[in-house]
């Protein structure tokens, strides 16, 4: 194994990466990098650099690989071949692995697959560490082909912005770890790409000037992979026509990153009162998203979208959400990376539907019931759902009796002779109106109930006698009069989150 340079002046390319580290505030003594090293030029390049930069005694590092299993005993030697290079360095290294073959099913994107494995690999021993920041060895080239590879689609300034040489942890950390490692995730590493105004050709010759045997890996050279045809055909008959087309194509990511940069401050203004996001879905004003502009309509849905999933969706699926927007309330469309748009009265609603709790990670305009049956004592304080509590209460006789409303219902005690009881909504349910009884199903149209919220609204039970579709309408028989000797107040309120959960059966 070759030795380490000890003047980081005698090399440019070394000059450059500590350059980045000093403008992040990461040439210290307590910045603990962690730097991702696939055993490939690139990645080799990038560690022997940080190993010879380490030695002046500066900042700590941390080697990370993770084999995917794609390439059975090749990928397996390449992880070997990395632990050894860290040793020999004197560097620690944690080895990740997971067996993506089993996991992938017809419809996956391999690649996409293997990048969410391997970033969630980074975050979480990111976060456990702690480091200060995460490297990669991506390049002027790769930058080249991310460009080339989202014109190809179709894609806006969002995209041909190409990679950042610095993203935030909530941009690329948080939304890989899994809910268990949250204590861990509140602040988070920036991921670090110095090589980025470096090109390939430059690696290359630094690994042969420093005597490094890097690993090659032949999926590189599959030309069923679009990015692997950019690189060898697109790239090369471009480079006929602009020699200087790599960073020709970096001055253009530069240029539309200012761009992107500018449009996220007007969208910033709007934020605080278009959207509030909870930890499951991000909720729109609808009449501020109306007034939008088209640009920033499209820029919102994206930022939404960011939230809730790493899964970047493409601009075709942006505009067929903003289009959506436009339809009838009720309306609920597919906006893609499993995530729903639904048009609701007053607002736009965007969720995963695949978590069965996402409507309880956000208030609700009405009241939501999370278990049932649910017994209701008297009196009781009892919560319902996040964000929903149901309070009984006896009261002594009041001739002054206000009149019933969405969340409070006066009961004449006396008639309370079987069990009050929660449940859900039933087939068949019908509900005494005065002069008669209606369906429960035509109450909730009539009283414009979004379909969402029917599913899980709680219905009050005397026995076997429903007396309240609780925030709707209630049994006027039921009702206390200012002669009733005793009142039973009954009261929903809405509350602050607490650790109610679904109930298996309503999944």
């Amino acid at each position: 194994m070759p030795n380490p340079l000890h003047n980081s002046n005698a090399d440019p390319l070394l000059a450059r990466v500590q350059a980045h580290l000093t403008a992040h505030n990461l040439w210290r003594s307590d910045a603990h990098l962690l730097v991702a090293v696939s055993g490939g030029t690139d990645s080799l390049a990038l560690l022997h650099m940080l190993w010879q930069l380490r030695e002046q005694g500066w900042f700590q590092l941390h080697v990370a690989h993770f084999d995917h299993q794609l390439r059975g005993a090749q990928s397996a030697a390449e992880a070997v071949f990395v632990a050894e290079t860290a040793t020999a360095w004197g560097l620690p290294i944690t080895v990740g692995t997971a067996n993506l073959p089993s996991q992938l099913r017809p419809g996956i994107n391999k690649a996409a697959a293997a990048r969410a494995a391997r970033y969630r690999f980074l975050a979480t021993l990111a976060a456990q560490l702690p480091a200060a920041a995460v490297l990669l060895a991506h390049h002027a080239d790769d930058q080249a082909e991310t460009v080339l590879l989202h014109l190809l689609h179709g894609a806006g300034s969002a995209g041909l912005r190409g990679m950042h040489v610095a993203t935030a942890w909530a941009a690329w950390g948080r939304p890989y770890l899994p809910d268990a490692t949250a204590p861990l995730a509140a602040t988070g590493p920036v991921l670090l790409r110095p090589l980025l105004d470096t090109s390939r050709a430059e690696l290359e010759a630094y690994c042969i000037q420093h005597q490094l045997d890097p690993r090659h890996d032949p999926s590189n050279d599959d030309q069923r992979a679009i990015r692997n045809r950019i690189r060898h055909h697109l790239l090369p008959i471009l480079a006929s026509y602009n020699p200087q087309i790599s960073a020709a194509l970096q001055r253009t990511a530069e240029l539309l990153r200012d761009d992107y940069a500018y449009i996220q401050r007007q969208l910033d203004q709007h934020w605080t009162t278009l959207a509030t996001v909870y930890p499951a879905a991000v909720h729109f004003d609808a009449a501020h998203w109306h007034a939008l502009d088209p640009t920033l309509q499209r820029y919102a849905l994206r930022r939404a979208a960011a939230q809730l999933t790493p899964t970047q969706l493409s601009l075709a699926q942006i505009k067929a959400g903003c289009a959506a927007t436009t339809h009838a309330t009720g309306t609920q469309h597919a906006l893609g990376a499993n995530l729903i748009l639904r048009v609701e009265h007053g607002r736009i609603v965007i969720s995963d539907p695949r978590q069965p709790m996402a409507i309880w990670h956000a208030p609700t305009p009405l009241p939501q019931l999370a278990h049932a049956p649910l017994p209701v004592p008297v009196p009781s304080q009892l919560q319902m759902a996040p964000y929903w509590q149901l309070t009984t209460e006896l009261l002594p006789p009041s001739a002054d009796l206000p009149p019933p409303s969405a969340g409070e219902l006066y009961l004449a005690a006396e008639q309370i002779t079987a069990p009050l009881w929660l449940r859900w909504r039933q087939a068949g349910d019908r509900l005494s109106i005065g002069h008669g009884t209606r369906r429960v199903q035509d109450l909730l149209v009539d009283a414009k109930v979004p379909r969402t919220l029917r599913t899980y609204l709680p219905l009050l039970w005397l026995g076997e006698r429903l007396i309240w579709v609780v925030g709707v309408r209630a049994d006027p028989h039921v009702l206390a009069q200012p002669h009733s000797p005793q009142i039973l107040r009954v009261r929903v309120t809405p509350t602050a989150r607490s650790d109610a959960t679904m109930p298996k059966e309503a999944e």
